[in-house]
């Protein structure tokens, strides 16, 4: 069983979080986030009540709330700018910051846009994204892209290519689950 860290608690981040434990993809689940949850747009996963909470402490309230098995939840609120540490005690770093533009060694990075999602586990590579949601996802297009995102997971996906998956969340009518390789050619 995995120990995933997850950096970067925004819209895309705690909604993956929320989807791993669902799944049961996890046995140790780590979230890295210094921000808030905004007491005025309260985005999904977050509640209305959670406004002004750090959203590491608020999303393991959501975790333990929603998961059925026993499992550890982390919360380092800290900002994560830099080559990240953990490495070793981690078998899953997963980039879901908005601000992208510093490599902090990643097994990944994702990415979603209105409705594009992108995975990118290339190494060594200048990448000048700075993703502030111009276009909002829609809650449909979040578990769409944190569906995939799993079976990327799942699949180990990430281990094997060294690729950048730009999906166009519209295309994809359903969820696929034919075994790796099948299943992601026909996402892309």
């Amino acid at each position: 069983m995995r120990t995933i860290s997850i950096i970067g608690c925004g819209v895309i981040g705690s909604s993956l979080a929320v989807k791993l434990v669902k799944f049961n993809l996890c046995k140790v689940i780590c979230l890295y986030d210094y921000d808030f949850v905004s007491p005025v747009k309260v985005r999904f996963p977050f509640h209305k009540e959670q406004g002004g909470m750090l959203k590491v402490e608020a999303l393991k309230s959501i975790l333990q709330f929603e998961s059925e098995f026993k499992y550890s939840i982390i919360c380092y609120p800290i900002r994560v700018i830099k080559q990240f540490s953990s490495k070793k005690s981690c078998n899953l770093i997963i980039d879901c910051r908005d601000d992208k533009r510093k490599s902090i060694g990643a097994s990944f990075s994702v990415s979603l846009e209105g409705n594009s999602l992108v995975l990118d586990n290339r190494k060594n590579i200048k990448i000048d994204i700075n993703n502030r949601y111009t276009i909002v996802p829609s809650l449909k297009n979040i578990d769409i892209a944190t569906n995939l995102v799993a079976d990327y997971i799942r699949f180990e996906i990430y281990k094997t290519n060294n690729d950048l998956f730009l999906i166009d969340l519209k295309t994809i009518s359903g969820f696929i689950n034919e075994g790796k390789d099948v299943w992601f050619r026909k996402q892309c």
